[in-house]
């Protein structure tokens, strides 16, 4: 605001400030709550005397303030997901990110990251306490909801019909020709942690440290028929599957002959010992093959619906392996075997029941 005065004798009055304010000219700024003094002053001339000073004194209210989310709600959100809230207050003070007591389903760490660990309603506020210049600020509340569907749509390529030369001379035997006559779906990435987690509640995983986005490992192929099954009661109609061995190998050659579905260097498309560290690593990292897909090789072992046994030496037509058996098959080599074992063609075996840090898994759909 602005001030005013005059002397008697006409000559110009100056003014000072003092307390939480300060004075330009005539012009106050307010800088805070309390007592704010101005003074107005003439100091005389050769015909004038001094002026006694003037003083007029004013109460500074404390300032009102409020606090708005600069992070749109991300209402509402899968099991698994993260979100980081962010918030201003008009004083320009820091603003506090707490989680309310009755928040359900969400945990917050130290960075300021919002988890969302289980279905529920998650309560986060955001508060400014105030300061001895400013009233605290009403609190600002988003409730988000946590869901713990699998939301997989967008994590899908279809796979088109086709012919493909499945095995190779060496690795495994006979060669033989297979076509696949009805397109499919297949998950662009191997089944992670957080997509577990939505569906059965827990993680298996040694490799928790990794992240909820590396893949869900240390499960047996029982262990992930519990998962589909979960899964199809969960979103009824998608017809989730694993993929059965011959498509597995058509999708991951993606109209490739070679060793690989991908070309270059295997370190720049497979997680494996030469290049891992010893750990898994979040999906889709590395160059995907021509159709889309991750980790086809490497990272982990993937479950295939196929019961293991020899190949036949004519040709075959959508070909499901052996009615029964005692080892289930596995494809693509993982973060602790050498690149030879996730070459497309490599096959391996284990009983259903068997569970490594090194075995996931990828799903297929029909619709």
């Amino acid at each position: 605001f602005v001030v005013s005065a005059t002397a008697s004798s006409g000559l110009p009055v100056t003014f000072t400030a003092s307390g939480p304010c300060t004075i330009t000219g005539a012009t106050v700024k307010l800088t805070g709550a309390g007592s704010c003094t101005i003074t107005a002053s003439q100091a005389g001339d050769a015909e004038w005397y001094k002026a006694p000073d003037v003083a007029r004194t004013f109460a500074i209210a404390k300032g009102n303030q409020t606090v708005t989310f600069t992070s749109a709600n991300p209402t509402p959100v899968n099991v698994g997901t993260t979100y980081t809230p962010t918030a201003t207050a008009t004083s320009g003070l820091a603003v506090t990110i707490t989680l309310d007591l009755t928040s359900t389903g969400c945990s917050l760490a130290l960075s300021g990251i919002v988890s969302f660990t289980a279905a529920g309603t998650c309560v986060i506020n955001a508060n400014q306490a105030g300061s001895p210049d400013w009233n605290a600020a009403p609190p600002q509340v988003q409730q988000v909801v946590v869901s713990a569907g699998f939301a997989l749509d967008a994590q899908f390529s279809l796979i088109p019909a086709g012919t493909v030369n499945m095995g190779q001379a060496g690795i495994a035997e006979p060669v033989h020709t297979v076509t696949i006559t009805n397109a499919f779906a297949m998950q662009t990435t191997e089944v992670t942690q957080a997509q577990w987690l939505a569906v059965m509640g827990t993680s298996p995983s040694a490799f928790s440290a990794c992240g909820t986005a590396c893949p869900v490992e240390r499960v047996s192929w029982d262990d992930v028929q519990g998962f589909i099954a979960a899964l199809n009661v969960k979103e009824p109609g998608r017809g989730y599957r694993l993929p059965t061995e011959a498509e597995w190998e058509y999708a991951a050659r993606a109209g490739t002959t070679g060793d690989y579905g991908v070309s270059g260097a295997v370190g720049t498309f497979a997680w494996t010992v030469e290049t891992s560290g010893y750990t898994t690593h979040p999906v889709a990292q590395l160059r995907a093959n021509a159709w889309g897909l991750y980790d086809m090789h490497g990272n982990v072992w993937e479950w295939v619906s196929d019961w293991y046994g020899s190949y036949p030496s004519t040709p075959v037509i959508d070909p499901v392996g052996p009615t029964t058996g005692s080892h289930r098959v596995l494809r693509g080599g993982s973060w602790y075997f050498e690149a030879i074992f996730a070459r497309s063609a490599y096959r391996s075996d284990l009983t259903p029941s068997f569970r490594d840090f090194g075995i996931g898994f990828r799903l297929v759909r029909t619709q």
